[in-house]
């Protein structure tokens, strides 16, 4: 969603907060929406998918560019490029932080 306050993980035993929605400090990719403005269709019309009112690439880029802490931001060792690319690689975070290889 396009959010203007606080907001927060919706991971179950996360926490992790964020004063303002890190995904609205970036530029969007898609659409060239400037950060703090929502996505925008060709059409000109908001956008509404799974991701909210924004374009899942731009989520992607805040989470590359640092908006959402650094790489290892997630306590979980779940969500991040750095943990994703973990996991395609066969590495995979376990919930206590051991870092452990899929066999």
């Amino acid at each position: 969603m396009s959010r203007k306050g606080a907001v927060a993980c919706q991971v179950e035993g996360c926490g992790m907060t964020w004063p303002r929605d890190p995904v609205m400090t970036v530029a969007c990719p898609t659409c060239g929406a400037a950060p703090g403005r929502a996505c925008k269709q060709p059409s000109g019309h908001g956008t509404w998918n799974a991701f909210g009112r924004f374009h899942p690439e731009r989520d992607l880029h805040a989470d590359r560019s640092g908006a959402y802490g650094p790489p290892d931001h997630c306590p979980l060792g779940r969500c991040g490029h750095a943990n994703v690319a973990a996991r395609q690689e066969g590495i995979i975070p376990f919930q206590d932080g051991v870092i452990g290889l899929l066999v």
